[in-house]
């Protein structure tokens, strides 16, 4: 009798543990089973096609909300071959073919403007991914919508404007006006600067270069609120310095050149 209390003594006194362990047990058990990731394959495909090109078009405005845009200047006037490189994450490879059909180049004209548009599921972005490259004839005017993931832009001689959040803009040997306007991310620019043209950059927190011939005609203002502010190898007359802005002339006064980065450095360098 007295081991009989003993025990009853000794269950009560381990029950609450016993059943809090029991409950704990459980929860881990259905949290693993239910937040356990479920296992994708990546799997790519590049597609390669053309785009006829209008007489009447004068401007290509192209986005890409899931990935890259590179974009070259071609002598051929009348199309636009493009690469659209595909990557998707499925369960298994029957899978993959029906995913690369839910990204598809989309374009349409609207008066003398061609829209290009990657399309692609929403919300999906970590599911699907898909850089563009496209040429482009050399004479049409470029604009680059805020809906990218970066850009890199060559041998045009037209204008271009890039809006771009927290990714990098690249410009090399465009030589007409630019204006890039970006968030966070840093833009990279070598020009040349048509006569009374300009080069427009804003940023909020990345950094700007620019690279430009030493023989450029152009007033110049370097601006920033917190970064530092540089040029080089230019023989700039300069009417105003501070450690905030600077502003001066090259040769002449016939274009414009405004950099401005609230938080990011500028550099504007002649080569």
């Amino acid at each position: 009798m007295n081991l009989f209390m003993k025990q009853s003594n000794l269950l009560e006194k381990f029950l609450p543990i016993i059943i809090l362990s029991t409950i704990l047990i459980s929860l881990n058990n259905c949290k693993d089973s239910t937040s356990e990731p479920e296992h994708l394959f990546e799997y790519n495909k590049r597609v390669s096609n053309s785009i006829t090109i209008l007489e009447n078009v004068d401007v290509i405005k192209i986005s890409n909300q899931i990935g890259f845009i590179i974009v070259n200047g071609t002598t051929n006037i009348s199309e636009s071959s493009y690469l659209l490189d595909k990557t998707v994450k499925v369960k298994d490879i029957s899978l993959s073919e029906e995913a690369f059909n839910k990204i598809y180049l989309d374009y349409k004209q609207i008066e003398d403007t061609l829209e290009i548009n990657i399309i692609s599921p929403e919300n999906d972005s970590k599911l699907f991914v898909s850089n563009l490259s496209i040429s482009i004839p050399f004479n049409k005017k470029l604009y680059i919508t805020k809906l990218n993931e970066g850009s890199y832009i060559s041998y045009l001689d037209a204008d271009v404007k890039i809006e771009t959040g927290d990714f990098e803009s690249t410009i090399f040997n465009v030589y007409g006006s630019i204006n890039i306007s970006s968030e966070k991310g840093n833009v990279t620019a070598t020009k040349s600067l048509p006569e009374n043209g300009n080069c427009k950059i804003t940023s909020e927190s990345g950094n700007i270069v620019v690279k430009i011939p030493t023989s450029t005609n152009a007033n110049v203002t370097l601006k920033t609120d917190a970064g530092n502010l540089a040029y080089n190898n230019l023989i700039m007359t300069v009417s105003s310095s501070t450690a905030k802005e600077i502003k001066g002339t090259i040769n002449n006064n016939e274009g414009e050149i405004y950099l401005f980065s609230k938080n990011g450095n500028i550099v504007l360098e002649g080569f």
